[in-house]
């Protein structure tokens, strides 16, 4: 059944999902993926994109990251270059996801970059759409009437941090032996920097804001940790911006009159953190001495292949070890992120031991590695026979809904399932041609 109700006395799209004859005053199902190369999926993967709506039924809200499709310009991020959009334009505005309005935000290259499809039977306005976290913010002044001496935050101009921007080798080094400076409480003060001068995007197109009637919505990639103190700045960057964001979000929420009722925010997206060990495969739980749990991608010995090993910072601080999305640092920020932002982490939290499977659906797998608790698989060897490569069969949980208020999960119960779309090393289900699977949350009524 599609999410429209039948009693909306609507008609079948070409899609199979229903166009109603009034609009759906929220969604309440969402998809999140990252299709690693948006081109590549249009283009040897159709078949498995319309799968992916029918079994989904044909989602309200489609959340894709590392779209990698070029920019217009600088200047004009919200549009992909003709040319390269050209051989994705059929699948994304005449066939497969004919029925979505797309919202991108790219990058002047072939990298990175988010689009978010909204389905047309929903009910929203364009303007409400935000591509940095400082113009989100902005955003939500201007819609509950506010200004930044109301609320007694600062937003300063936007300087967004990529690897050509990043700070001097000799000053990321200082700072990653500490992580004081995230911690500290931020002091608030009541300057603030005209909207204008706010980027309108993330120059990696990374973020999407969309400030719907009764909930916020963001749609992120979040840039990979790398092995280079340059590219930890990077990171530790984004991850001052998005906790420094929701600190303002607060702040600002606690000015509106309904602030009781709390205006809940749906975070999804590529995430690029493990959580806990839980969030990797092929960890082993008291085996080593002190009972603590052996953890295959912070060990460095096994994680990294050979030649990435001798490629290290021999100087990283011990926290930065192990493989991207899995080091200490990382892990520490992002508890901070979701503490500070009541955030929950939905499929943890009603999946607190993994899926549980039954001696049925067992048959299905090999071993315990392969069933859908991880989002993301690591590359099948082209030939099975001569070579393994070195993370098949292996997997991470990458790509998450997060939801604030976290009552609305553990007390409210508004989610109805939240679940993982794919499994195994010979990546079984909605992986659709990337190395991720989608990820779908449904909610019982709309926020």
């Amino acid at each position: 059944m599609s999410s429209s109700s039948k009693n909306d006395g609507g008609s079948c799209d070409a899609d199979g999902s229903m166009t109603t004859k009034r609009p759906k005053t929220g969604p309440t199902s969402f998809v999140t993926w990252n299709c690693n190369g948006l081109v590549s999926r249009c283009k040897w993967n159709k078949d498995q994109l319309h799968r992916l709506l029918q079994e989904t039924q044909n989602p309200d809200v489609i959340c894709l990251q590392e779209v990698r499709l070029k920019a217009t310009n600088p200047s004009n991020r919200g549009t992909p270059l003709p040319a390269d959009y050209k051989a994705s334009q059929e699948c994304m505005e005449k066939t497969v996801f004919s029925n979505y309005q797309p919202f991108w935000s790219l990058a002047s290259t072939k990298y990175s970059g988010t689009c978010t499809l909204l389905h047309k039977r929903l009910r929203f306005d364009p303007s409400q759409t935000a591509f940095t976290p400082n113009s989100a913010i902005s955003l939500l002044l201007k819609k509950y009437n506010l200004t930044c001496q109301d609320v007694g935050i600062s937003l300063t101009e936007d300087t967004v941090s990529t690897s050509s921007q990043s700070s001097t080798t000799k000053d990321t080094k200082t700072k990653q032996t500490s992580m004081k400076s995230f911690f500290a409480p931020k002091k608030a003060t009541t300057s603030a920097v005209a909207p204008s001068s706010f980027k309108r995007h993330h120059e990696e197109g990374r973020f999407q804001f969309f400030a719907f009637d009764s909930f916020d919505l963001i749609n992120t990639y979040v840039p990979n940790n790398g092995t280079k103190v340059e590219s930890f700045a990077r990171r530790r960057k984004w991850d001052e911006d998005m906790l420094q964001f929701l600190q303002n979000r607060r702040k600002l929420l606690e000015h509106v009159a309904s602030a009781k009722q709390h205006r809940p925010l749906l975070w999804c997206g590529d995430m690029n953190v493990a959580k806990d060990y839980r969030d990797g495969s092929h960890w082993k739980k008291g085996s080593n001495e002190d009972g603590s749990v052996y953890e295959f991608w912070t060990d460095e010995s096994q994680c990294f292949v050979a030649a990435a090993r001798s490629k290290l910072e021999p100087n990283r601080h011990v926290d930065d070890q192990g493989i991207p999305s899995f080091t200490r640092n990382e892990r520490k920020r992002f508890t901070t992120i979701l503490q500070e932002g009541e955030l929950s982490d939905v499929w943890r939290d009603l999946h607190p031991d993994g899926v549980v499977v039954t001696e049925s659906q067992n048959q299905r797998y090999k071993n315990k590695w392969e069933h859908p608790n991880w989002t993301w698989r690591g590359h099948m060897s082209k030939d099975e026979n001569h070579y393994v490569n070195k993370y098949q069969g292996k997997g991470q949980r990458l790509d998450y809904f997060l939801l604030s208020p976290s009552t609305l999960v553990k007390d409210d119960a508004i989610v109805k399932s939240c679940e993982i779309l794919g499994y195994g090393e010979s990546r079984e289900g909605l992986f659709c041609g990337s190395d991720h699977c989608a990820t779908m949350l449904q909610l019982k009524y709309p926020f």
